[in-house]
């Protein structure tokens, strides 16, 4: 209680009650903030920061849970699945919220899990890079336990640079992977220049027949690699979504392939359309899925090399948006940083 003086009115409190009032104050405060982040943690909770552009793309939902994710993909059952490099698949909802997580089991130490899309019956396709001079990188099939806690692999496929006459560097493997329904298409970060233009290789492996076509991907940057890749048939054939990033790069492209079989790579060379240009605004930008007809999900990781910044993100972007004639106007603004 504090005392009152001798004309009724109450003395100032002591200091050492007012710093317990501002203890108390700060451990109710304390507590209330875990709450909110730990939810966020499991749910997924959207930046609101964030403004919906011209309802093309929507603000991200954050995952401050994840981090190290690489490749993002919707199973034939629905279910949003993202891969860790840590050798994990993680469900996710539709919102970000964060699942169950599947291990795969005896995976080689040296293999990061980069990629990932499905085969028709619910097996997984993983992308994999190594940090070694190689000639050819690896794509893993594997099937889910009974309670899907546990991926088994049973098939090796090789991503083989001598279709592109290339040299892959360490560290620069199978990024993005997707599946036209007919052909499993892989991409990888490795590049050719010739010229003044960059090319990057995408891979179209036959399901039916195991057969392999090469292209080139011309890219859209000076430094840029592709870090991601979705597909599906439309009218226009094979129709992709592909990310290329780098430090201070974030681009999606838009494209199609032809179908076109035999010759060389040097006859299939796809030029797709840069779409969207996030630079300076994504942070790492690492996978893309189609979720229906109207709408992509990109993931923007937050882990580089150890170094965490920020949160992971997933992005709703409405397809239309990658057939905008000025799309300058679907760049999101930075956020604001408290």
């Amino acid at each position: 209680m504090i005392p009152e003086r001798a004309d009724g009115a109450r003395r100032p409190a002591p200091p050492l009650m007012m710093s317990s009032g501002f203890l108390v104050l700060g451990v109710v405060l304390f507590f209330a903030f875990s709450i909110v982040f730990a939810g966020c943690a499991i749910t997924g909770d959207r930046d609101h920061d964030w403004e919906f552009f011209e309802g093309m793309i929507g603000p991200p939902y954050t995952m401050p849970s994840l981090n190290g994710l690489s490749g993002l993909a919707k199973s034939p059952e629905g279910q949003l699945w993202a891969a860790s490099e840590g050798g994990e698949l993680i469900r996710l909802g539709q919102h970000g919220e964060v699942g169950p997580k599947a291990r795969i089991r005896e995976l080689d130490p040296s293999f990061e899990i980069e990629a990932l899309t499905f085969l028709a019956n619910g097996d997984f396709v993983l992308g994999t890079e190594v940090d070694r001079e190689r000639s050819s990188d690896v794509i893993l099939l594997a099937r889910a336990s009974a309670d899907g806690d546990e991926l088994e692999i049973y098939r090796h496929l090789l991503f083989d640079y001598s279709l592109w006459d290339i040299s892959p560097p360490p560290d620069q493997g199978v990024e993005g992977i997707c599946n036209t329904g007919t052909a499993i298409l892989a991409v990888s970060e490795a590049t050719e220049v010739r010229g003044e233009t960059r090319y990057a290789p995408l891979g179209s492996w036959d399901i039916a027949s195991g057969r392999w076509d090469a292209y080139w991907i011309e890219l859209s940057s000076e430094t840029g690699k592709l870090a991601g890749l979705t597909c599906r048939t439309s009218a226009h054939g094979v129709e992709f979504v592909a990310i290329e990033r780098d430090f201070g790069v974030a681009h999606i492209l838009h494209g199609s392939l032809t179908g076109a079989s035999g010759g060389g790579a040097d006859e299939k060379t796809i030029r797709p359309d840069l779409v969207l240009d996030w630079s300076g605004i994504a942070q790492n930008l690492e996978g893309v899925a189609w979720i229906d007809r109207d709408r992509l999900y990109v993931l923007d990781d937050n882990y580089y090399k150890s170094s965490k910044s920020g949160s992971s993100r997933l992005w709703t972007v409405m397809s239309e948006a990658l057939s905008q004639t000025d799309r300058s106007e679907f760049a999101p603004a930075a956020p604001h940083v408290p």
